[in-house]
């Protein structure tokens, strides 16, 4: 029983030093996967803006924007684009903010069409003293859904005046999808905000398009502080892993983030969350399977133990009666010498007094 109530508690034991191990592994584990998803991303960023600066100093983009032979560059500009990175269009933008051509997989025509909301955004481009890449996410009509747009300047080789923009956009889903799960909220899944805390990527699909910091999802999240200074400590450049608790144990979730860089800047956040439970599951699987083998080995024990013990009983019953005997041996024989000493004492006594036998007879009877 001693036994029994000792293995148990080291079970007991075992199961929270794994509990333990398994977070701390599941931290590093988590660490290393968002450092390598934000070098890929990183790189992929990269090249596109590259494709795209090779594309805005091409002599046809120089001449025109918007004539066919520009619709043909950026065609084949397209092409190569989707080779490294899920791309939704190349549109050709005026200075006026007018689309004057586009190559797209699946939107409709935008040309001739106004960009709302991408007016200021360019006037502040052509305002500033150095044109360079810019990227940001565009939520304004005649786009449905919230894309990652990236704006290349296109600035006249003879004047240094601006032309206008060569701008990609990027649909988030399909970006980030294939760097891990973005759907399902009961697995180890990814989150993606802009460098202005837009969230891209959820799998609660109604948060996309929301500023993390609004009224509404601070509500959602009870204002947690842990949460919110973790992705202020990501924004500020800094990878970092938070676990975020709650009342209910099944809302525990282990969030690793970190900054994706971008030529020098800093323009996303990305995340990987794992929920607790999911690791609990495994953490139970493995403590069940040793408990399994604890278990058979115990009864293995117990078997040997209950066959040890028979045979010592049987083993000592046998010593007892060879004992007993041994007793009774000694005490037959203790007792036989004085009767033999009394008998012979008796027969030398009659045969020396044998008239007077009669009377010794009746003594001794």
């Amino acid at each position: 029983i001693s036994l029994i109530i000792t293995t148990i508690r080291i079970n007991d034991i075992e199961e929270e030093k794994i509990e333990g191990t398994f977070v701390d592994n599941q931290i590093k584990v988590q660490e290393t996967i968002v450092k390598a998803i934000s070098k890929n991303i990183s790189s992929e960023f990269e090249l596109i803006i590259s494709e795209m600066e090779s594309l805005s100093a091409s002599d046809t983009i120089q001449e025109d924007l918007g004539t066919a032979d520009s619709n043909k560059i950026i065609e084949e500009t397209f092409k190569k684009m989707n080779s490294i990175a899920p791309t939704a269009q190349i549109l050709a933008v005026d200075v006026n903010s007018i689309v004057v051509s586009q190559v797209s997989h699946h939107h409709t025509s935008f040309i001739g069409k106004k960009l709302e909301g991408l007016s200021l955004f360019l006037n502040e481009q052509k305002n500033s003293l150095e044109l360079k890449p810019e990227i940001f996410t565009i939520r304004s009509p005649p786009f449905l859904e919230p894309e990652i747009a990236i704006i290349e300047p296109v600035i006249d080789e003879q004047t240094q005046i601006s032309k206008g923009f060569i701008m990609v956009t990027i649909p988030p889903n399909q970006f980030f999808e294939r760097h891990g799960n973005i759907y399902d909220i009961e697995s180890q899944f990814l989150v993606a905000l802009d460098k202005n805390f837009i969230i891209l990527v959820h799998p609660q699909t109604n948060l996309i398009g929301q500023n993390f910091f609004n009224a509404s999802i601070q509500e959602d999240t009870n204002r947690n502080k842990i949460l919110n200074n973790h992705y202020k400590n990501v924004r500020s450049g800094q990878l970092t892993t938070v676990i975020l608790e709650s009342k209910n144990d099944e809302n525990e979730v282990i969030n690793s983030g970190i900054p994706i860089i971008v030529n020098g800047k800093i323009e996303f956040l990305f995340s990987v969350i794992t929920p607790i439970k999911s690791i609990n599951k495994e953490i139970s699987d493995i403590v069940l399977a040793d408990k399994l083998q604890t278990s058979v080995i115990l009864i293995v024990a117990a078997g040997f133990l209950a066959v040890f013990l028979f045979k010592f009983s049987e083993s000592f019953k046998k010593e007892k009666l060879v004992i007993i005997g041994q007793l009774a041996s000694n005490i037959a024989h203790d007792m036989r010498n004085p009767l033999g000493a009394i008998r012979s004492s008796s027969q030398r006594i009659q045969n020396q007094n044998k008239n007077q036998n009669h009377i010794i007879d009746d003594e001794i009877l």
